[in-house]
């Protein structure tokens, strides 16, 4: 254990560790006292700089992504400027600003959405109910591949969890959004709800009542060199994709306590399978701060 001494020079940090042995027949007990407060304090300084290095980079890359589209529709504006130009040449431009403007606007949308994930409304949910409500919505999306069949196989018991409903939404349904853009056309994506017992976790993840929603889809499945980096920020293997669905999904689990993973599977196609616990607790856990 730590112990934090009150010292009028500043608090010091003291470590604590015990250690029974038998000598003779008797119990002794050895303590062992180090003052740690370099340490802590070195500690406090490198997750410092590493949260500061992970801002730089997720800005580096949101300025990245802002600066192609605003150099199309600057250099837009510029030949919309001038007299030469023949009516259908002024229509294509103008298409090309809005549709700039609207990538934009998905993109800022999307970053603000994953800044703000953080537990809000605590209560009782019906998993079922979200996961069908997400479908029905990716289902209407227009940017999933055409003619993408999803089917929903919730099994016969009622699965309940504790969590936030805008989270668990929003993460089943960029889950079920991402695999319905990667299915191609007259692709199926496969959507599994089910309870689950300890033994079928992976290694690593520990969880009480646990349950699984697996998302299956019939794309081109992931390829090993992109396993390590689907979830960070602004990372896509899809044309067009703002790399923010994925990270999100990751953010919302963690909130929960839960796990998010790309598991092997049979057949073609990418399998994610998301882990949560419908333990009941009093209490909601603190949110992820932005």
């Amino acid at each position: 254990m730590e112990l934090r001494l009150r010292r009028p020079e500043g608090d010091r940090i003291v470590g604590l560790r015990t250690t029974v042995v038998v000598r003779e027949g008797k119990p002794w007990v050895t303590v062992v006292l180090q003052d740690i407060t370099e340490v802590k304090q070195l500690d406090d300084l490198l997750r410092r700089a590493e949260r500061l290095q992970a801002v730089a980079e997720l800005g580096a890359s949101l300025a990245h992504e802002i600066k192609n589209p605003l150099a199309s529709i600057r250099s837009a504006v510029e030949q919309l400027a001038s007299d030469a130009l023949q009516a259908r040449d002024r229509e294509v431009l103008r298409r090309l600003v809005l549709v700039e403007s609207e990538r934009l606007s998905r993109l800022l949308t999307d970053f603000m959405e994953f800044s703000r994930v953080e537990m809000r409304r605590w209560g009782l949910l019906d998993l079922c109910s979200l996961v069908r409500g997400a479908i029905a919505l990716v289902e209407q999306h227009p940017d999933r591949a055409p003619g993408t069949r999803i089917e929903f196989h919730p099994g016969a018991e009622r699965i309940e969890i504790f969590g936030d409903q805008d989270l668990v939404h929003r993460a089943s349904f960029n889950l079920v959004l991402n695999a319905a853009q990667h299915s191609g056309p007259e692709g199926l994506v496969r959507v599994e709800l089910a309870r689950v017992t300890a033994a079928d976790l992976p290694v690593g993840v520990e969880l009480d009542e646990p349950v699984r929603l697996r998302v299956l889809d019939s794309g081109p499945g992931v390829r090993p060199e992109d396993v390590a980096r689907l979830f960070d920020p602004f990372y896509s293997t899809r044309a067009g994709g703002s790399g923010l669905g994925l990270a999100l999904v990751h953010r919302a689990v963690e909130a929960h306590h839960g796990a998010i993973l790309v598991e092997p599977h049979e057949g073609p196609g990418a399998c994610f399978t998301l882990y949560l616990s419908a333990t009941s607790v009093q209490e909601a856990p603190l949110g992820i701060p932005a």
